[in-house]
């Protein structure tokens, strides 16, 4: 069986443009003492974009960058990417995957 602990919000919004208005949906990944963090990261008018940052244990915060890991480069993306998702499989090591919003249709990557 699992035990979880709550700690409290370990991410919040910073003064960095891309991520001032919200931080939340974080894909993890753990190796040994090491947790990666792919979030959401939402600026003024709710455009988003994926940010990374890493603790070693649970709590302490040992990197985050500060701009987005993952833009939005094309037209299609213009209304952002969200929700990353890493999958482990034999021929990648660590592929992410994200949900992107088109304005009326949903793509999934």
């Amino acid at each position: 069986m699992i035990t979880i602990e709550k700690h409290g919000i370990l991410l919040s919004p910073t003064g960095n443009d891309f991520e001032n208005n919200g931080v939340l949906n974080p894909g993890i990944y753990q190796e040994g003492n090491t947790v990666h963090i792919f979030y959401r990261a939402v600026e003024d008018g709710n455009f988003s974009t994926i940010g990374y940052a890493k603790t070693e244990g649970p709590l302490q915060i040992t990197e985050r960058k500060a701009e987005p890991l993952i833009f939005r480069d094309f037209d299609y993306d213009k209304h952002g990417m969200e929700d990353a998702r890493i999958t482990f499989t034999s021929t990648m090591a660590r592929p992410i995957r994200i949900s992107q919003w088109q304005g009326s249709v949903w793509r999934n990557f």
